[in-house]
């Protein structure tokens, strides 16, 4: 079993979520979400910057980059008192598919 495998296995865990919630939340089906603990299939980076922040970790965290889960990372930005949670988290999710696009193109080179 790969570690992004045992990774999801564990922070789905820790998370007391089923693997039909954590699909739900990627709009995938649970056999979709299971093919990736499984290790038989990997998601898009989108969807593992999604899995990111549903679980609170890096994707470098998952991808066994890093065994970090949560490192300081500091972000120049302003909190409005007009952003809702949801964009918050939106916010967060764009953040890290950018840092995973800038590091798959940095392997790239």
């Amino acid at each position: 079993m790969s570690i992004f495998s045992e990774r999801l296995i564990e922070c789905r865990k820790a998370k007391k979520k089923k693997q039909h919630e954590v699909a739900e939340h990627l709009g995938k089906s649970e056999s979709a979400y299971s093919s990736y603990e499984q290790g038989r299939n990997t998601p898009s980076p989108e969807d593992i910057a999604k899995l990111a922040v549903y679980f609170g970790v890096t994707s470098d965290y998952l991808l066994g980059l890093s065994d970090d889960p949560h490192p300081i990372v500091t972000i120049a930005a302003h909190a409005d008192e007009d952003l809702t949670p949801e964009a918050q988290r939106q916010i967060r999710e764009y953040a890290e598919l950018i840092r995973m696009k800038l590091r798959m193109e940095r392997e790239k080179k």
